[in-house]
């Protein structure tokens, strides 16, 4: 039987909800841990039965299990062997960085599609049916990153909620931040790159953007945050939504994202430092029915691993 953990609610943690609680004291247990030992009733305050959504208040007693793995209930997929499936469904439950009644907010790791195409078999989108915790529907994708590329994913809970993102991102009220790690250093600490771009094929068996005069509008801002002669960590908002486009942009003005086959000429060179793009959307804002809202993921291993033997330094911000 597992241990009970007894903790009061401190001043500095009144008002907040109990799943950012937990964020904040005890990191290990993931989103879908809270949620299930909520929904279970395994997780008291003041020996009442509460949501991971409910807010706590000062000199509350929180009483929850100590933390045991968790296994989701596993569905049989007829796309990957059943093991796979279970390490995936609970890599992603454990990069939940934030849910609520509307959205659900994932910190997507790299080389993970987001949707199933041509010679993917396995992605988010697959294993959505696993993520509806006390929702009736499965999460719904409303927008997509890049296969190679880490950081926020949003996924809508409900129809509602669907509708109203899909319309903020089609008229751009939000504020997407990346962070890219380039070889060498930008010209410029600061620039806007405006420069149309076009899907051509590379020469190399596969399909890319390049700039073209007859490309769509593309523009892109950044700036830089650390840097030497080798590497530097850009800070980069895509003002524009077109495919590849800030690894396009980027790789035009000679600072291409370590670790991207496609756009780094030198990527076999980089390879051994880098276990994936360096590429990764970090910080999102948008006011959702009202509510202001801001996610921030995490650095993943690979990126902090990079920045280390650059020897660039990243302070990552509390939200």
């Amino acid at each position: 039987m597992a241990e009970i953990i007894k903790k009061l609610v401190a001043g500095e943690d009144n008002d907040i909800r109990l799943d950012r609680w937990f964020k904040r004291h005890y990191k290990e247990y993931s989103f879908a841990n809270i949620s299930k030992l909520a929904r279970t009733g395994q997780i008291r305050v003041d020996s009442k039965r509460v949501k991971a959504s409910d807010k706590i208040k000062f000199n509350q007693e929180i009483r929850f299990p100590a933390l045991i793995t968790l296994k989701p209930q596993i569905k049989k997929s007829i796309l990957t062997s059943k093991n796979d499936y279970a390490k995936l469904v609970e890599e992603i439950t454990a990069n939940i960085t934030y849910i609520n009644s509307h959205v659900l907010v994932l910190n997507k790791p790299a080389g993970l599609a987001v949707q199933g195409g041509n010679g993917i078999e396995i992605s988010v989108d697959h294993i959505a049916s696993e993520l509806k915790f006390d929702a009736k529907e499965k999460p719904k994708l409303v927008h997509r990153i890049d296969k190679e590329t880490s950081g926020i994913l949003i996924m809508a809970r409900t129809i509602k909620a669907a509708q109203e993102i899909a319309d903020i991102f089609q008229n751009r009220d939000i504020d997407k931040k990346y962070l890219a790690i380039v070889q060498g250093k930008p010209k410029e600490l600061k620039e806007v790159i405006d420069i149309p771009l076009e899907k051509k094929d590379s020469g190399a068996g596969f399909e890319n953007m390049a700039p073209s005069k007859n490309g769509k509008q593309a523009i892109t801002r950044y700036r830089v945050l650390a840097h030497n002669e080798r590497a530097a960590l850009l800070e980069v908002i895509p003002v524009t939504g077109r495919k590849h486009q800030i690894r396009a942009h980027l790789a035009t003005i000679g600072c291409p994202i370590i670790s991207d086959k496609k756009y780094n000429k030198e990527y076999s060179l980089y390879n051994k430092i880098a276990a994936s793009l360096c590429l990764h959307a970090y910080e999102l804002d948008l006011a959702l029915f009202g509510e202001k809202l801001k996610f921030q993921a995490p650095l993943p291993k690979h990126f902090i691993d990079v920045l280390n033997f650059f020897s660039l330094t990243f302070k990552e911000k509390n939200v």
